[in-house]
């Protein structure tokens, strides 16, 4: 039998998921899923697969993907110079932007 790629990383990532949840360092790390209250306009920091990233909200939806809550929104950096949040320019962002679960948000960096 042979497996496709794409079914080889799906069966990666789900026991990779499996082995963090076991350990304790899955994707609530130790919180109950939706534990911080945010809105929209609000920018978070998101722990993803890629690691911790701040996104600026555009909206929340009940079901963002496999029946999950969560948002959508724009991947921003603080500029230092300006004292601002700004977005982060990457091409493929430009068409898709940044989703997440709710279990996913670690906090609320500042609120709109």
């Amino acid at each position: 039998m042979k497996i496709k790629k794409t079914q080889l990383r799906r069966i990666i990532c789900e026991e990779h998921s499996k082995l963090l949840n076991e350990a304790g360092y899955g994707f609530t790390y130790g919180r109950q899923a939706g534990e911080v209250s945010y809105k929209e306009g609000d920018i978070i920091k998101q722990r993803s697969f890629t690691g911790e990233r701040y996104v600026k909200v555009e909206y929340r939806e009940e079901n963002i993907k496999n029946d999950r809550p969560g948002f959508h929104g724009v991947e921003v950096i603080f500029d230092d110079k300006t004292s601002q949040w700004t977005p982060v320019e990457i091409e493929w962002e430009r068409q898709t932007g940044i989703w997440g679960y709710d279990d996913q948000v670690l906090s609320v960096v500042e609120s709109a």
